[in-house]
This record gives C-alpha cells, structure tokens and sequence, in this order.
C-alpha cells in the first residue's frame, strides 16, 4: 500500500520526489512540529548577529528551502524541525554548532543531510549529538536526556524499507503523547494534515465547526471520536 501511494505521489509530480517540495507555511510547519513560526524562520532563513568585536555579521539557516524563491518549507523540512525541536526541549539550538556539527558529520562520514539521512535512525543519530556535544557545554544529565528526546522524536516518524521518511506523526494536543491521531504524508491528500484513522483533513474538522455546524453533526458525519475531533480542531487553530 505504501509503496503503491509512493509511486503515485511520484508519478503524479513527473517524476520528482514530493517530500522535496514546497508546501508548507512557517505557520503550517509550526502546528506539525510545535515550533513557533519565528524560530523556523530563523532556521530556514539564518539570523544576523555582532561580534565580540562589534561587526555585524550573519549565522547561515540550518533548514534549506527547496526552492530558494519559494518561502514555503517542504516535508523534508518538516522532518527537519522536528529532530531541532527535539533538541531545543533541552536547550536553546545554538545555530552555529549545529550547522558545524552537520558539516562535520559531511565531512567525515559522508552523511549529506544529516537530519533527514537514513542513518539518523541508527548511528548518524549518536553520530550528529556526540559532535553537536563537543561543540557545546551541557551536562552528564542533559546530553541523557537530549539522546532520549531525540529517540522518542524519530518514533513519530515511519519510514520504508530504505529508511525513508514516509509518515510524520506529530505530538497530540489532546491525547496521549505516545498517540499518533493526526498524519501527515507527501503521498497522502497532498501533504494536508488528516486524521489518520478515518482519512480526514483536520482544516475540513475545524471549516465545518467554524460555518456554524453542530459538533454531534460533524462527529456523526465522519464518525469521529470526540478525542479525534479535540485533536483536529486543537492541531488547526495552532499558529
């Protein structure tokens, strides 16, 4: 069934991978991965800083756009934010150190892409926090609890038999952590984000309560679970 959704998605994009398109809003990526949409600005975007020495100068992005010209963010970099949300639960992401960390990681081991590789999930994933940890001053206990963070955060992720990023699962408002109500997918309703049990995008929940319909209504017409109703409605008024 995936791998069916897979070749459609390609198919349907002439050929080109939608995980690598521009599709989201900063505001869209921030209620997928409950990062402010000013912080994923100064991800994708950089930000400008004065030296010790009083010079201006400017921290590079750690997110690339696909698209340069395009603001929006695609669902790699959805992923992307998503393991800098993991660490920023810690402490505040320091730009530079992880940006040298990628590069070492690039340099050393080959590993492009590093927060989206498919070794993240196995060694890259120990590979990126050890350099990331020489880089920065953080305790026994925390660089502990950043490991874990990080490993919890990969498991809101599904992957294929190559360890690519299909589903991305993002941490409920209402529910459980650990459930995973709400999907999101390159190759399903064109990247929106949907219930995943029934197959419904949460904009169309939140639309129909916001025209002034009922909520037994809606639950009834697409028989809903008053938690997965809470979910879409909590997931859509996000920003």
């Amino acid at each position: 069934m995936v791998n069916e959704a897979k070749k459609r998605g390609f198919n349907l994009y002439g050929g080109l991978d939608p995980a690598d398109l521009p599709r989201y809003t900063r505001v869209d990526a921030g209620r997928a991965t409950g990062v402010p949409a000013s912080t994923i600005g100064v991800w994708v975007h950089g930000m400008p800083y004065t030296s010790r020495k009083g010079v201006r100068r400017h921290y590079d992005p750690v997110v690339k756009l696909p698209d340069e010209r395009d603001p929006r963010l695609s669902f790699n970099n959805l992923l992307e934010v998503n393991v800098l949300r993991a660490l920023r639960e810690v402490h505040e992401v320091k730009l530079r150190s992880v940006r040298e960390a990628m590069e070492n990681a690039k340099s050393e081991h080959g590993i492009d892409r590093l927060l989206i590789h498919p070794n993240l999930r196995t060694s890259g994933g120990a590979i990126f926090l050890d350099y990331y940890f020489q880089l920065v001053d953080l305790s026994n206990s925390k660089q502990l609890a950043m490991r874990s963070i990080l490993e919890h955060s990969l498991h809101r992720v599904e992957v294929d038999e190559e360890l690519r990023a299909l589903n991305f699962f993002p941490y409920p408002r209402h529910m459980a952590r650990d459930e995973r109500p709400i999907l999101v997918s390159p190759f399903v309703s064109f990247g929106q984000a949907i219930l995943e049990r029934r197959g419904i995008s949460t904009s169309a929940v939140a639309s129909r309560l916001d025209s002034g319909e009922q909520k037994a209504a809606i639950l009834a017409d697409y028989d809903l679970t008053e938690d997965e109703f809470e979910e879409a409605i909590l997931y859509e008024a996000a920003a």
